[in-house]
């Protein structure tokens, strides 16, 4: 009778997944994020290295666990179930292939082993992405999701602005270096810090807007407990406005600004023309202005005038830094603008084009884009290039479909963190920090699965087990 039971048990889960297998559960890469953001978001190369060997190990236990549930034949199209394959691995593929050069040519004369370790860092990524994408078919991933990045930003900005208010200069028990008049969370950069405030302010607005649409469905639920959720969630959303406020990255306010006016102008411009319920934009004006004026004045108590003063500096501070960063980068990838040096070898390279000293240590660029072309030369960059259009393919042919007012308002806000960083790594760079990049990337998936699939954003009524179905359904290949 026991093994009877048993049987009928294995044989039932066998048939879950077979009806909707995955990679991997939304919890697996909300835990990797959040773990890779302790440790000073993992830029020892200690911590980075443990991180690539755990993620690397997870994907390969859940690539096995998933060809034995629907065979080795059919594994390569689950993986790749929404994320196309060469948009994901051709820039992990051309790192290779640069390793592999260097190892047998000696093409750069940079580090060699740079090369080797971000050829597995960035297929690392890559794997990732994919658990990432895996991870977000239904409804309920979605706003699991959008909860766990809500509360990690909210948990950020306390710490960051916490400390900032109290004068405390240590950073997880350790004496604080840099920063020491900016929120920074757990990160040691008020640059970094400010990448993910841009990420997770715009998720927790769209988790307040997704939340909303819910609570107006749910008829039987109890109006004290509504209110209390919609309070918790605008004090999350406040609590990141806060923290990137008073990160004073100058860049990413610019950036973050010249989104939200990006995504605005697109979403007046793409909107098609029809019945107001099924096309105009959810604005929650009320709610959004209260929120936005409380940041403002919040912010203004605690610390404005260190940020405006540092917008006054913003021209000095661009002569005497970026500039010549930027030109000894330029003059870098002029020597090799074909394939460039190598991933990860600019560290190495950089003394050698310096015109003069700076002053100060540089590792990075201070531009993303500068970088790439250093290190990965126009090829590179083309890949790059070719990742960014795709991302603006996608938003503009879903901001043209018709949409509910919360499809609309919670795609255009996760777009908005998505575009917000891109437009701040024209001037950093955040991205090679490891825990940025992993909460990057999850952000991306989202959009990726929600732009896809809109219906993934509507409410999951328990009583109605008819549109949790409707809300797992892909689309047809």
């Amino acid at each position: 009778m026991i093994a009877h039971a048993a049987s009928v048990y294995l044989d039932s889960i066998d048939l879950m997944l077979e009806a909707h297998p995955r990679l991997a559960g939304p919890w697996l890469p909300t835990s990797i994020a959040l773990i890779a953001l302790l440790p000073f978001g993992t830029v020892s190369d200690f911590a980075r290295n443990l991180l690539t060997a755990a993620v690397a190990a997870v994907f390969l236990i859940a690539t096995l666990r998933l060809a034995v549930t629907v065979g080795p034949d059919r594994t390569p199209s689950r993986i790749f179930r929404s994320a196309p394959p060469l948009a994901v691995l051709a820039l992990p593929i051309y790192v290779t292939l640069q390793a592999v050069t260097e190892a047998t040519l000696g093409f750069s004369a940079g580090p060699a082993e740079e090369i080797y370790h971000s050829a597995a860092y960035l297929a690392v990524l890559a794997a990732y992405f994919l658990l990432a994408q895996s991870a977000i078919t239904a409804p309920r991933d979605v706003h699991l999701v959008l909860v766990v990045l809500a509360m990690v930003g909210a948990l950020e900005a306390t710490y960051g602005v916490l400390n900032l208010m109290s004068g405390n200069e240590t950073l997880l028990g350790r004496p604080r270096q840099y920063y020491p008049h900016s929120a920074t969370g757990t990160l040691i950069s008020r640059n970094h810090f400010a990448y993910l405030m841009e990420m997770l302010l715009p998720v927790c607005a769209a988790f307040a807007a997704v939340f909303a649409a819910g609570a107006r469905q749910r008829a039987d639920g109890h109006e004290s407990e509504e209110k209390a959720r919609g309070i918790l969630i605008s004090t999350l959303t406040i609590l990141c406005g806060m923290g990137l406020l008073l990160s004073r990255s100058r860049t990413g306010l610019i950036a973050f600004a010249a989104a939200a006016l990006t995504i605005t102008v697109l979403n007046r411009w793409l909107t098609p023309r029809g019945p107001r319920a099924e096309n105009a934009p959810f604005t929650g004006r009320r709610l959004n202005f209260g929120i936005g004026a409380f940041v403002l004045i919040a912010a203004l108590m605690l610390g404005s005038d260190a940020v405006l003063e540092r917008f006054v500096s913003l021209e000095q501070d661009l002569r005497s830094g970026r500039l010549p960063l930027w030109h000894a980068t330029l003059e870098m990838w002029m020597d090799r603008p074909l394939f460039g040096h190598g991933w990860g070898t600019y560290e190495g390279l950089l003394p050698g084009y310096r015109l003069r000293p700076l002053g100060d240590y540089y590792d990075h660029a201070h531009s993303e884009y500068l970088e790439v072309l250093a290190e990965g030369g126009i090829v590179g960059f083309t890949i790059v290039t070719g990742l960014l259009f795709a991302f603006a393919r996608r938003l503009i042919l879903t901001l043209r479909t018709p949409l509910s007012p919360v499809q609309r308002t919670a795609i255009s806000l996760i777009a908005l963190a998505v575009l917000s960083v891109l437009y701040h790594s024209a001037a950093d760079f955040g991205l090679r920090v490891p825990g940025v990049a992993l909460t990057f990337l999850l952000v991306v998936a989202l959009f990726c699965s929600v732009s896809r699939q809109p219906a993934l954003l509507d409410a999951v009524d328990e009583a109605q087990p008819s549109k949790r179905l409707h809300g797992q359904r892909h689309r047809p290949r």
